[in-house]
């Protein structure tokens, strides 16, 4: 996340969720099979996308992005921004259900299928989501704001970055990420792949 261009800044986040979906995905396919649910994984995972996802990289847009396009003409209360923002807080919605859930075990089959229900339906809308970030909303940002907009963006994700994660955070993250997701498909190296 090391980029000077507040919109790479944020691609790069998305990559790291969307390698992040991967592994989680496999989660519920694993899931769906009868297997049981590993809780411990599964609680981290739902403590990413609650910090990481939320709490940091939604906070960038929210906070800082988008309230710097609405100086542009993007308006909060409709339009691409207030589409994200809602899917935005469809996305807490689940996230929460999620949390909430993964307290106690997951052992009955009511239970397996409402966090399978909820965590398919939470990563659906990621995919799509990203993908209208990506290649729709975060390309008009950047037609609108001048190099200077874009480096005092930019500064404040570093600042923000550096008051949340702190040194070394976000490569504990990362390392954390590869070794669940080395865990898993070496138990599994034949699992099919799905198109988030």
């Amino acid at each position: 996340m090391d980029s000077k261009n507040p919109i790479d800044h944020l691609k790069a986040e998305h990559d790291l969720i969307l390698q992040f979906s991967s592994i989680f995905l496999h989660i519920v396919q694993n899931a769906e099979t009868g297997a049981p649910i590993d809780l411990p994984t599964t609680r981290w995972m739902i403590h990413f996308l609650d910090f990481f996802v939320d709490h940091l990289h939604h906070t960038k847009e929210e906070n800082i992005l988008f309230k710097e396009a609405e100086k542009h003409g993007l308006m909060r209360n409709n339009g691409p921004i207030a589409c994200m923002l809602h899917e935005h807080k469809t996305g807490r919605a689940y996230v929460k259900e999620l949390f909430n859930l993964s307290n106690n075990p997951i052992d009955t089959p009511e239970t397996r299928q409402h966090f399978i229900h909820l965590a398919r339906g939470y990563l659906g809308l990621m995919g799509e989501h990203i993908y209208k970030e990506n290649h729709i909303l975060y390309p008009a940002i950047q037609q609108m704001l001048s190099p200077e907009e874009m480096a005092n963006i930019q500064l404040r994700f570093e600042c923000l970055n550096a008051s949340e994660l702190g040194q070394g955070r976000l490569d504990e993250i990362k390392l954390m990420l590869s070794l669940i997701e080395k865990q898993f498909y070496a138990v599994q190296p034949t699992q099919s792949k799905e198109i988030l």
